[in-house]
């Protein structure tokens, strides 16, 4: 209904500035056009969380981007470009009247002159980010795929869509590159959630593109195997894993702050966590290690995000599933005859610690008395604590700031504990509180 709305406002259309524009008019096409603009990101994310087509076309997306206002001139000056950066807007906001629209550039080289002294504001280049994630979504969940030239080819739709995602990082000014530096910066502003979200958003890209390599550097170490080919792929399982580390350094930055959690992050971290799953079963040991203990971390924001956004809880559960199915398939393997009938894994070889049986004994009894006997109304679920004794990196959960809490002070520590048994009830209900009854109680 949004985007449908936006269309029929034509709010997806160039708004050409005339000499006469005013503040109050500059205003309200900049509200407008970061009006569009979200729904453009959000349909981009919901095409590729469905795998649906998407409905938004950029080729048909001729506004303006969210535009950037710089104070370090003399002057206040409002500069944006269109997405595909065809056009430029700059201009000066305390003599509008003596504004221009710079025009169409007629090279790449008058462009990237004019990035380096002008740059976009933040949500601008969210923005192209979430067009290149649609792009990228769209050719991984394409049905019938033409055949294609090898993927190290110029012409091959994965070096194009490889090169747009590097081009996109490139173009990003210094002072938005993922150094500690800059979040350091972001960490004292209101764009710190913004800012972390577009990492995230990068390096899922690049996981989405590149993760088949995983799949397949296994099977390359043949003769009959081009050079070229075997190259491509371990580069490519080094961008996808290292990407996969850079968002699990995001993640832990957001721990449990709702501030930081917009929904569609939960797809982002789902995405990611999928790999992760699959190198939990490496056969290095300590590759398989850390890939348990960084697997926590994940579980920790989808359980965290789960008690504001419903597609949370939702994901949680199916990386659980993932997790359980690689380990079931594993154990058949080893083991055939003592895996028949046994449907969730012991994930380790070690038995738990003893005081884990002394804290889910006290959280049956607790719960014993809310939660109904479900055995005699059909088979028990296998969801029992045992099954699940992940290293797991989780506080007590805190209480709900509210959307507007401002920063949580103290850190969130990421030592690791057992997984917390009161997320293993049945139908997957934690023992959290309502958030919005607690949202009440802080106003």
């Amino acid at each position: 209904m949004a985007i449908r709305m936006s269309m029929e406002l034509g709010l997806h259309e160039n708004t050409q500035t005339d000499g006469n524009a005013t503040l109050d008019k500059l205003f309200e096409q900049e509200l407008a056009r970061r009006a569009f603009w979200t729904v453009f990101a959000m349909d981009k994310f919901s095409s590729a969380a469905t795998g649906r087509p998407s409905t938004l076309q950029d080729t048909f997306c001729t506004a303006f981007l969210p535009a950037k206002i710089c104070t370090s001139c003399g002057v206040s000056q409002y500069y944006t470009e269109t997405l595909d950066g065809s056009q430029q807007l700059h201009l000066n906001i305390p003599e509008a009247t003596k504004s221009m629209l710079l025009g169409s550039f007629s090279s790449p080289d008058e462009r990237q002159s004019l990035n380096s002294k002008m740059p976009l504001e933040l949500l601008a280049y969210f923005t192209r980010a979430s067009n290149i994630l649609g792009k990228v979504t769209a050719f991984v969940n394409k049905k019938c795929k033409d055949i294609s030239p090898h993927p190290y080819q110029p012409h091959s739709e994965v070096y194009q869509l490889n090169k747009m995602i590097d081009d996109w990082y490139n173009d990003l000014p210094e002072g938005l590159k993922n150094t500690s530096a800059n979040h350091d910066f972001y960490a004292q502003t209101s764009q710190q959630g913004l800012f972390i979200m577009l990492h995230v958003l990068h390096n899922t890209i690049i996981v989405l593109l590149h993760r088949p390599s995983l799949i397949i550097a296994d099977t390359i170490d043949n003769e009959v195997v081009l050079p070229e080919l075997k190259a491509y792929v371990m580069n490519s399982v080094r961008k996808c894993l290292n990407s996969v580390n850079n968002v699990t350094a995001l993640i832990k930055r957001i721990g449990d702050r709702r501030d930081m959690m917009p929904p569609y992050l939960t797809y982002l971290v789902y995405t990611v966590a999928t790999v992760i799953v699959s190198n939990s079963f490496s056969p290095k040991s300590s590759e398989a290690e850390e890939a348990r203990q960084s697997l926590g971390i994940y579980f920790q924001i989808l359980l965290s995000a789960r008690n504001y956004w419903a597609m949370a809880d939702r994901l949680y559960f199916m990386i659980r599933d993932l997790y359980t199915i690689h380990a079931n398939m594993i154990k058949r393997q080893r083991d055939p005859a003592s895996s028949v009938g046994q449907s969730t894994p012991e994930l380790f070889h070690s038995s738990p610690p003893p005081f884990f049986f002394q804290q889910q004994q006290q959280q049956q009894q607790q719960q014993s008395s809310h939660v109904p006997n479900l055995s005699s109304q059909g088979p028990a679920l296998a969801l029992n604590n045992t099954d699940w004794t992940l290293p797991f990196t989780i506080q007590d959960q805190p209480r709900d700031p509210g959307l507007y809490g401002g920063l949580i002070s103290s850190p969130l520590d990421f030592s690791t504990s057992l997984f917390p048994p009161e997320f293993n009830q049945p139908l997957g209900f934690s023992s959290f509180s309502d958030p919005s009854s607690s949202s009440q109680n802080n106003k």
